[in-house]
């Protein structure tokens, strides 16, 4: 009962982390953009860009690692979209050409992390049937073993079971045989009686 508490318990605080992740994420993201954003009215052309490109980077980079969170990933570069229209703000012509290629960059990294997020659910998915097989596998050995080694009508060790018992039971701790009396009754139709 305790480990079954325990186990709740883990699966509640990685829920709120990941929804707290699906939250600041693209919140954070959207944040470094706006401040992109602001800060283009300071610095040359280059420190501008600069400045842009690693703001979009970060939260590019930042939803391809969080493939596992899909919303949360789609949304941390879809909040970094203010950084291409930050390029277009800067008037700078070799800049902002920059804007395009952060567009198609951006829907190049979405498609990988959907791509990614199809493995890893796979992966999830086959972990969880072997599992299950697993499972499945050492019912039917208890079952085979329990079945191999008891008798179908008294449910008692049957007789190859009571015969190593005997055998191994009846020795000395030198490991000589211990005389002893045994006796053995087979009752013919006893199984139709039953």
């Amino acid at each position: 009962m305790a480990r079954a508490r325990s186990e709740t318990l883990h699966e509640r605080d990685v829920l709120r982390q990941m929804r707290l992740a699906g939250i600041f994420g693209p919140s954070l993201s959207l944040a470094f953009s706006i401040i992109g954003i602001i800060l283009l009215q300071y610095g040359d052309v280059p420190q501008q860009a600069l400045a842009i490109m690693s703001i979009w980077i970060i939260a590019v980079a930042s939803g391809l690692c969080r493939y596992v969170l899909p919303r949360a990933s789609i949304l941390v570069v879809v909040a970094a979209v203010p950084t291409v229209f930050g390029l277009l703000m800067t008037g700078h012509g070799v800049i902002a050409h920059l804007a395009p290629v952060f567009a198609v960059i951006s829907g190049l990294v979405l498609f990988l992390r959907r791509e990614m997020h199809k493995t890893f659910a796979g992966i999830v998915q086959s972990r969880s049937e072997l599992d299950l097989s697993r499972a499945e596998a050492e019912t039917a050995r208890e079952a085979a073993t329990t079945l191999a080694n008891t008798g179908p009508l008294t449910g008692l060790a049957n007789r190859p079971v009571f015969d190593a018992s005997i055998a191994k039971d009846g020795k000395r701790l030198d490991g000589k045989p211990e005389p002893f009396l045994l006796l053995m009754l087979d009752l013919d139709g006893f199984k139709p009686i039953s």
